[in-house]
């Protein structure tokens, strides 16, 4: 699928985990790339997974990378929410994630622990309905 096509739904990548797939995936070409998770939100067709595959993709040039699209249960909720962060930040297309690799331990903090947190709310929420 076009990269042009597909919106993320994380607003950060991690600079190591960028590097371990620089190194795995050599020559970075469309067969060597492991296929991305997808699935549509409304109108938009959203990555679920693969962000740093797409990303490095996008920067080796490459117009398309494989997917497939995701058949299992998560939850959506929290998706579309990461979603929405993603519009609100303009974080619209993989190539606007070039300014936003943080090392390990920030992706950690204002990722990982920004979506922990936001799983934790969710919880909260629904315990009361």
């Amino acid at each position: 699928m076009d990269i042009a096509d597909l919106i993320p739904s994380q607003l950060y990548l991690n600079r190591e985990k960028i590097k371990v797939l620089q190194d795995q995936i050599k020559p970075f070409v469309l067969e060597n790339i492991p296929p991305i998770s997808i699935r549509k939100f409304g109108k938009h067709v959203v990555f679920l997974d693969g962000h740093t595959r797409a990303f490095l993709a996008h920067e080796n040039g490459l117009k398309k990378v494989p997917v497939y699209w995701e058949t299992e249960e998560y939850d959506w909720e929290m998706y579309e929410i990461c979603i929405k962060w993603c519009r609100d930040g303009n974080v619209l297309h993989v190539s606007d994630l070039k300014d936003r690799i943080l090392d390990k331990e920030s992706y950690e903090k204002l990722w990982i622990g920004k979506c922990h947190a936001l799983g934790e709310e969710l919880d909260v929420l629904r315990r009361k309905d």
